[in-house]
C-alpha cells in the first residue's frame, strides 16, 4: 500500500480496531509531551483513546518531523 492509502485507512480505524501496518500515530498526553509512533508491525497495535491517526493530527496542526 502506498503511504497516502495507509493514511486514509488509519483516519477510519476507530477506538478498539487495529491500526494499518505502516501507520504513524500521534500519541495525546495529558501529563507530558507527546510523540509519534511508527506501526511496524500488523496486529500489533490497538487503538486506544489517546491516540490519533497521521491525518487528523496533521488538521490539527501537529505534524511529523522528516526523516533524513
Amino acid at each position: 500500500m502506498d503511504e497516502q492509502t495507509i493514511k486514509v485507512l488509519a483516519r477510519f480505524t476507530e477506538v478498539g480496531q487495529l491500526w494499518p501496518m505502516g501507520a504513524w500515530v500521534y500519541l495525546t498526553t495529558l501529563e507530558g509531551p507527546s510523540s509519534w509512533m511508527y506501526v511496524d508491525r500488523e496486529g500489533l497495535r490497538k487503538r486506544y483513546r489517546v491516540e490519533i491517526s497521521e491525518l487528523e493530527a496533521n488538521s490539527r496542526g501537529f505534524f511529523r518531523p522528516i526523516e533524513k
